[in-house]
Formats: C-alpha cells, sequence, structure tokens
C-alpha cells in the first residue's frame, strides 16, 4: 500500500484489498505500506523488498496501478522483474491479473496503458501545482512553512521584511 503523503490513509485501501483476498480465499501474509511519491523507481522502495523476499507463485494485490509508480517505464521494469521471478500481480480495481495465462499477454498491455495514464496524472498535478503556487504568489498569498505574521511571499523574494528586523 502506497500513499503519497503522510496526511493521507491508506485504511480504504486496506480494507479493499481485504475484500478482494476474501472473495478469492486468499490468506494475507504480510502488508506492506510506505509513504512515498510514485514518482520514485520501485528500486528505492518496498517494492523492491518485496521481489527480493518473493517466491514463484506468490501473489502481490495491490489497489491500482498507480499504486506501482507513476513512472510508466519503470513500472513496466517492475512487472518484468516480478513475471522473472513468477510473482503474480493481481491489480483490483482494473480487474487485472498477471500470471502465466494467457489472458496475462493482454492484462500487461492493459496494465501498460494505465501506467501511461498514471504518468500523465502525474505530470498534469504537477503542472496544476506550480501554476496554482505561482498564481498565489502573484496575489502576494503566504505559502507554506513558517512565516512571520504579516510578511507576505513577495516581500520576502524582494529582501524586505515587512519592516522587521532579523531574518
Amino acid at each position: 500500500i502506497r500513499c503519497s503523503t503522510s496526511k493521507q490513509n491508506n485504511e480504504h485501501w486496506k480494507l479493499m484489498l481485504e475484500d478482494y483476498a476474501r472473495g478469492r480465499e486468499f490468506n494475507i501474509t504480510a502488508w506492506e505500506e510506505e509513504t512515498v511519491s510514485g514518482a520514485k523507481s520501485w528500486k528505492n522502495r518496498k517494492l523492491s523488498k518485496i521481489l527480493k523476499s518473493a517466491n514463484t507463485g506468490d501473489i502481490l494485490i495491490v489497489g491500482e496501478a498507480s499504486r506501482i509508480g507513476r513512472d510508466s517505464a519503470d513500472a513496466q521494469d517492475f512487472v518484468k522483474e516480478a513475471k522473472r521471478i513468477g510473482l503474480i500481480i493481481h491489480i483490483v480495481q482494473a480487474s487485472l491479473v498477471l500470471d502465466e495465462t494467457e489472458q496475462s499477454m493482454n492484462n500487461e498491455l492493459i496494465l501498460g496503458m494505465l501506467f501511461t495514464i498514471a504518468q500523465f496524472e502525474r505530470k498534469l498535478l504537477s503542472y496544476r501545482t506550480k501554476s496554482g503556487l505561482k498564481r498565489a504568489r502573484v496575489e502576494g498569498k503566504t505559502l507554506g512553512g513558517y512565516r512571520r505574521k504579516g510578511v507576505k511571499v513577495a516581500d520576502m523574494e524582494s529582501g524586505d521584511n515587512g519592516g522587521r528586523s532579523g531574518g
């Protein structure tokens, strides 16, 4: 289970995955949770640990494709490595199973598209965030972190500290 920020909650993912596993009579033997950007490579996340400890026929259940990652090439690399060791991947919201069946080839194609969409969503979110921050700066709004009362971002960038001494 991956969340991007500590302000997000994993509980809805956990409930979804438990329901899915119960419906297929899977026994969940381990949970892996992390708070990390989906843009970070799987090699530097808990997914790497999962692959190192996985055996042929083990099952990894994820809520949606973007939980594997929001970089299409990197996420596809994870799937390739998982297949190499025989790890079976279930993507719940897309109703996809990646295993050794013929249907898996079609599922891999669909999953590739979902990874591309997740990457697009990440870029779009970044663009919207940067645009919103730029607009807020232009409007003189105070953004993030600790700021002295009454000092606006525009004042700080120009060196004006609102008539106060100190940094």
